[in-house]
């Protein structure tokens, strides 16, 4: 057994090692409930019936993995507050639609239905409910908080003591949507984790990951719930429909701790980024009973791709080499998976470096800025400086040749909107309420103003005038003292950023309209119906709304993407919809914001594979498109200098020649999910992601001007 294998199973607490701590409470017998609430109507609780709570045994409480309404609306809130008003104690957890579209944020749920996460004791049981969604965003992401909150409540807990786990994502199998899992998985793995129990799926699932047992079960609108049954020895979990009728049992699942199986890795050869070939050795060590190796299916897949089986060696041990050849340079995941009759399936993930096998040039990571917490926006690009926001509360300037930090700035809430810079000086959000100016130069604060919601869209300026949407508003400010010169009430919130000429500011709100306000008055001069596009899908108008793209002005047009896949040229003028484009060659596929180049605008997609697209600005003729593979979905592209910067959800910065549609370099971040647009200077490509890194990454060749 290798040093590094040995290391790891010490670190993760084989051989059944956890901090010794109170003394546990004696194991009860009772029943509880999981319920998916997946709200698809108006009042979906209202599908918990009495008999949920009429059981000859009663349910102790319930646990909703949510989605709890459809929408985060005040009305759909209080729908459900009324109909969870049960004789038991429902607890719950935020599901993705109850932020995706958020006016108030994750301060706006706790304000609703209460902690974001938190943990509870009963009969001798832990019960911890997580919250893995990002606001205003689909995948899973764990905050660096809550991780730190939940090693600690974790090791309060009585040596031993049973812990059930329930957050909304999915975790581990094929349906991984959780951008930092591993985390979750490596803070958890010392400790006695009976379960976990997730909500993000339309069906009554069980699987195994890593040896922990883990439940989605079915939506409550179908009727069907699941019923945990807990005595002193286990705890048996089964499948009921509505009228609290057994299905089957799944499984029944021991309560008492046992040293846990895990995963041992180490690379065989030196962890550095220019080796053609990769070899590792992959095991699984401890448990409760020794393992055969022969009954062990290995296997490893590279960013996702086709599994493919690990044989043993000579020694027995699992080891495997593969080419680098063909990668993307930058990071990539190794994902092992190990297959147990009987057992489950045991994942590990490991990232590792692949950037250039001489001669160059090659993209590389010049350098590497880590914030406090995740970064969600993407950067602005001053002279010598960039700057962004972090999620963590805080405002940054990083100098852009070397990523040493310049100044910082708290604010009192997360930081989701993109900054602005106008003439030296910084414009930027945060959820806090206020839109703040500073100087550039050394983050001197300039004014500050209260718009009485959080801030999530980006700002614009004109004729002395900085525009900011908020929540039910567009205000209109002096640029030089922040005082309100105006303030247009409208029945929609916004989320990206606004954009200007020099007499108007045109924003796109959820409500599916572009608005068109005068500058000097912020009188509605037209708004314009994108097209109820979401009404295809079955969906309301807003889930497939412009409010995710930004507007941009070009030759007397405003031209904007609506999430359905519609490029839409829009005469300034007065509002007239001149043209409007599809994807030529991806039924269906959504667009990113526009970025407009020279006589054409383009835009990424993440229909089929991923695109990028080029549509000729006088009537949308298609020019050309470059198939990227990852998709894009809400990262704008960047020019400079004749080329264009894509950055796909998953962190592929992608370099194309905006003449010809040819893919020149691709670069693949570590991981972490990227929501922000990039900031290019023509060299460096910077870019944020939700790991907490801000990177400048760009090929290794001399700077051809002064940085």
């Amino acid at each position: 057994m290798s040093r590094r294998i040995l290391s790891d199973l010490v670190l993760y607490g084989l051989f059944g090692f956890i901090p010794v701590r109170a003394v546990a409470m004696p194991l009860q017998s009772y029943t509880w409930l999981h319920i998916n609430s997946s709200s698809k109507s108006s009042s979906p609780i209202d599908k918990l019936p009495a008999s949920l709570v009429a059981h000859t045994v009663q349910p102790a409480f319930v646990i909703d993995t949510g989605n709890l309404t459809e929408s985060e609306q005040e009305q759909d809130a209080s729908r459900f507050n009324q109909g969870a008003k049960t004789p038991v104690p429902l607890y719950v957890t935020p599901g993705n639609l109850d932020l995706r579209w958020s006016e108030k944020g994750k301060k706006g749920y706790v304000q609703r239905f209460g902690p974001l996460y938190r943990s509870f004791d009963y009969g001798g049981s832990h019960f911890v409910l997580l919250d893995s969604t990002i606001l205003l965003q689909h995948g899973g992401h764990f905050d660096v908080d809550e991780l730190k909150w939940l090693q600690k409540d974790l090791k309060k807990q009585p040596r031993g003591e049973p812990i059930f786990l329930f957050f909304h994502n999915t975790l581990g199998g094929n349906r991984e949507i959780i951008d930092n899992s591993q985390e979750l998985i490596d803070t958890i793995a010392p400790f006695n984790i009976v379960a976990i129990f997730v909500g993000s799926e339309n069906q009554s699932r069980h699987w195994r990951t890593n040896g922990i047992s883990c439940f989605a079960t079915g939506p409550l609108h179908d009727g069907t719930y699941t019923i945990v049954q807990m005595t002193p020895d286990d705890a048996k979990v089964e499948w009921a429909d509505e009228n609290g009728n057994l299905v089957r049992t799944i499984v029944t699942l021991p309560l008492k701790f046992h040293p846990r199986t895990i995963v041992g890795f180490s690379w065989l050869d030196p962890d550095i980024s220019i080796l053609a070939r990769r070899q590792f050795q992959v095991g699984l060590f401890g448990g409760r009973h020794p393992l055969d190796n022969s009954k062990i299916k290995a296997e490893y897949r590279i960013d996702g791709g086709k599994w493919v089986e690990i044989k043993r060696d000579d020694r027995g041990n699992f080891t495997a080499e593969f080419m680098t050849a063909g990668l993307f340079y930058g990071a990539h995941i190794l994902t092992t998976r190990l297959t147990v009759q009987k057992g489950g399936i045991y994942t590990d993930y490991r990232v590792f470096l692949f950037e250039h096998v001489p001669p160059p040039p090659s993209p590389i990571i010049q350098w590497g800025f880590h914030a406090d917490d995740s970064i969600q926006s993407g950067p602005v690009l001053g002279d010598d400086l960039v700057y962004f926001g972090s999620l963590d509360g805080k405002i940054y300037a990083v100098v852009t040749n070397n990523g040493k930090h310049r100044w910082t700035f708290k604010t009192k809430g997360p930081v989701y909107a993109p900054p602005a810079l106008y003439g030296g000086s910084l414009y930027i959000g945060s959820t806090d309420h206020f839109l703040y100016a500073f100087d550039a130069t050394n983050g001197h604060l300039l004014w500050k103003f209260d718009t009485g919601s959080p801030v999530y869209a980006g700002a614009a300026l004109s004729n002395g005038v900085i525009c900011i949407g908020s929540s039910q508003a567009v205000y209109g400010l002096d640029v030089k003292t922040g005082k309100q010169l105006w303030k247009r009430t409208v029945n929609t919130d916004f989320q990206s950023a606004s954009a200007a000429d020099n007499s108007a500011f045109y924003l796109t709100g959820k409500n599916n309209d572009l608005y068109a306000l005068d500058a000097a008055s912020g009188a509605i001069r037209w708004k314009v119906d994108m097209g109820k596009l979401g009404d295809q899908a079955g969906l309301p108008p807003r889930d497939f709304s412009p409010t995710m793209s930004r507007p941009v002005v070009a030759n007397g047009r405003i031209y904007v993407c609506t999430d359905r896949g519609a490029l839409i040229a829009v005469a300034a003028a007065n509002g007239h919809i001149d043209w409007s484009a599809h994807p030529p060659s991806v039924s269906g596929g959504g667009y990113t914001s526009p970025v407009v180049v020279g006589d054409q605008a383009v835009v990424g997609s993440y229909g089929g594979a991923g695109a990028v697209y080029s549509f000729n600005l006088a009537d949308g003729r298609p020019l050309w498109h470059c198939s990227t593979g990852p998709q894009n979905i809400e990262s704008a592209p960047a020019y400079e200098k004749g080329t264009i910067i894509s950055c796909s959800v998953g962190g592929t910065i992608t370099c194309i020649n905006a003449a010809t549609g040819k893919l020149e370099w691709t670069y693949h971040q570590p991981p972490g999910y990227c929501f922000g647009s990039p900031a290019y200077d023509g060299i460096w490509v910077y870019q944020g992601s939700m790991d907490g890194y801000l990177f400048a990454i760009g090929l290794n060749r001399p700077p051809t001007k002064k940085r």
